[in-house]
């Protein structure tokens, strides 16, 4: 711990030089997040998905050269050979330059009078960071990784929420990949509320300000018109997704046709004995899945035996995988109730302590939720102080309701029109989990008056705004 400390970038203290060490990464395009989906894959399709992955690293990234870099969280790649440069408060260059190494990281000695970092690659948008977020990254919740995003590519500020009376919880994403900025400090930040300025006491990361870790309702459609294909890529992007999330968050699982099932202990039982489900290990022993008592576990083995269930051609129901074999009736197939799978997720939901979010993945219209509907599903998620992310894939998906639902709950809605293509489903599932991980909460001197709430984030001049209004 005290090495892995060291290397992440803690400030030299009295009688030594000052040093500040940080870790500069990009996030990882669609073909290369396809790549890390791959491997849960069935074998017959593996040769056309590793094609749609077959991409060059973009340029400055350090990705394909193996070796394991401590910082660089999943789904982001390190970017070598920026350039760092030292500021003071006049906009004075100061002090000693250096760059990245091929793992992002650097380390520079500082001037007591070092306010900025101005951090720039060829290709990448340049960035001015405090030099406090990099000094001290438990204080403010920060990691020590900082994004640089492609020119090409936007800044985008989503998600804002007010919740606990004075917190301000929101995204910034890049445009492209749409995966979360990393690395934006307080002196970044600021509020209006009804044009006056409100204080910002503090801003990190959801999971440190609250000290809470994430609780996460995986909603995926199982309806008829799911062939194999696309339950093989849904079920390789929902795996990426639970093998990537943080070890304290939780999950659960919904698969939904014109039935709905959620998978806690009772209802996994239940469609076991429904449809003779038998579940062996490699060497033909049976075993029994250890479905949660509440349908939340920090475990992931349930929920990966559950989406190899889901993948009706899996190499476990074809006999093959090494690990899981199934054999009975496969569950699923038929109408589609998206909305009662959804309202049935933001109920699972109302008796955690955790931040709260559903992602929802629909490939066509709802017909067969009523009496639920969208409104009902934006009035439980609201209740239960949930976010609801919602993935369209196909060009058959009500697109306006699945935008409504994450907008009036603070999440995002993403379309994919064509679900045989791994590397775009895949990546809206990372996009989502970096989202979840490293949303931003800043916490306000106080609660904000009856009116206007307005949040600007100015990240290296580009500044980008969001409002909301308070009852």
């Amino acid at each position: 711990m005290q090495a892995i400390d060291a290397l992440l970038g803690r400030i030299s203290l009295a009688g030594k030089p000052q040093t500040v060490t940080g870790v500069l990464a990009t996030p990882t395009g669609a073909t290369q997040t396809a790549r890390s989906a791959i491997k849960y894959m069935a074998g017959d399709i593996r040769a056309e998905l590793q094609r749609q992955a077959a991409e060059v690293v973009p340029a400055g990234a350090a990705g394909a050269s193996g070796r394991i870099c401590f910082g660089v969280p999943d789904g982001y790649t390190p970017l070598a050979n920026a350039s760092v440069e030292q500021y003071d408060a006049f906009d004075k260059k100061v002090g000693a330059s250096g760059s990245a190494d091929n793992c992002g990281l650097f380390v520079l000695p500082t001037q007591p009078m070092t306010m900025q970092l101005a951090i720039s690659a060829p290709g990448y948008r340049p960035v001015r960071a405090p030099v406090a977020v990099f000094q001290d990254p438990n204080k403010d919740g920060l990691p020590d990784a900082l994004t640089l995003i492609p020119t090409t590519s936007q800044y985008v500020l989503t998600g804002l929420r007010l919740t606990n009376g004075n917190q301000l919880y929101f995204n910034v994403t890049d445009s492209a990949t749409k995966k979360a900025v990393l690395g934006v400090g307080a002196a970044q930040i600021s509020v209006l509320n009804n044009a006056a300025p409100l204080p910002v006491a503090a801003v990190g990361y959801g999971s440190y300000i609250s000290n809470k870790p994430a609780s996460v309702a995986l909603v995926l459609d199982a309806s008829g018109s799911m062939d194999d294909t696309a339950l093989q890529i849904a079920a390789a992007s929902a795996r990426l997704f639970v093998g990537r999330k943080g070890s304290a968050d939780e999950l659960s699982l919904t698969i939904f046709d014109g039935n709905v099932v959620y998978l806690d202990k009772v209802n996994t039982q239940q469609m076991i004995d429904q449809n003779r489900l038998v579940f062996t290990d490699g060497s033909g022993q049976r075993i029994i899945p250890n479905a949660p008592e509440s349908g939340y576990t920090t475990n992931p083995l349930f929920a990966e035996q559950m989406l190899k269930l889901y993948d009706s051609s899996s190499d476990a129901w074809r006999g093959t995988d090494p690990f899981l074999r199934i054999q009975g009736r496969y569950p699923f197939g038929g109408i589609t109730a998206l909305y009662k799978a959804s309202v049935t997720a933001a109920r699972s939901l109302k008796d955690t302590p955790n931040r709260r979010y559903i992602v929802a993945m629909t490939d066509g219209a709802d017909n067969a939720s009523s009496p639920d509907n969208p409104t009902t599903v934006i009035n439980t998620a609201k209740a239960n102080n949930v976010v609801a992310y919602t993935i369209g894939a196909g060009y058959y998906v009500d697109s306006a309701s699945l935008q409504n639902i994450a907008n009036q709950t603070g999440g995002s809605y993403t379309q994919v029109t064509d679900l045989t293509q791994l590397t775009k489903l895949s990546s809206v599932f990372d996009a989502i989990r970096t989202s979840i991980t490293f949303d931003y909460a800043a916490v306000l001197a106080r609660r904000p008056a009856t009116g206007e709430v307005t949040l600007q984030v100015d990240i290296g001049g580009n500044v980008i705004s969001s409002k909301i209004q308070v009852p």
